[in-house]
């Protein structure tokens, strides 16, 4: 999986707990229900502000949007709700912190594996090394 895979799959599995409901509301739009759709625009928004994804890439990571212009929808529709809507502003504000922390997280992963796998190949160098 690609890293901008991961990072949507992540911010995918943080926007579901975030708005309970299931991650693969993501998948189909068959459900209209508030949540799902807030969560939607959560999602979109961010990719294309934060992750800086075009429009017409999106619905690519959001199988559930038919096309750029359902993009380009849930993102204005989010840009009024945030200039308007104090509660759905520190929402986002909330989700984007959550998001970060979970990347940090993972990089810290990443660098305790890094680090496992540096002293591992430098035992590997002192045998090579004993054995010329």
């Amino acid at each position: 999986m690609k890293p901008m895979e991961q990072t949507v799959l992540r911010t995918k599995c943080i926007l579901a707990d975030m708005f309970e409901c299931n991650i693969n509301v993501f998948e189909t739009n068959y459900t209209r229900a508030k949540n799902v759709v807030e969560a939607r625009r959560f999602l979109t928004y961010f990719l294309y502000n934060e992750l800086k994804i075009k429009y017409t890439d999106i619905p690519r990571y959001i199988p559930a949007l038919s096309n750029h212009a359902t993009a380009i929808h849930h993102c204005r529709k989010l840009e009024w709700y945030l200039d308007t809507e104090k509660e759905t502003e520190i929402k986002y504000i909330q989700f984007k912190e959550m998001v970060v922390n979970d990347s940090c997280l993972s990089v810290e992963k990443e660098i305790q594996q890094l680090n496992i796998q540096r002293q591992i190949i430098k035992k590997q160098i002192t045998k090579l090394k004993q054995l010329i």
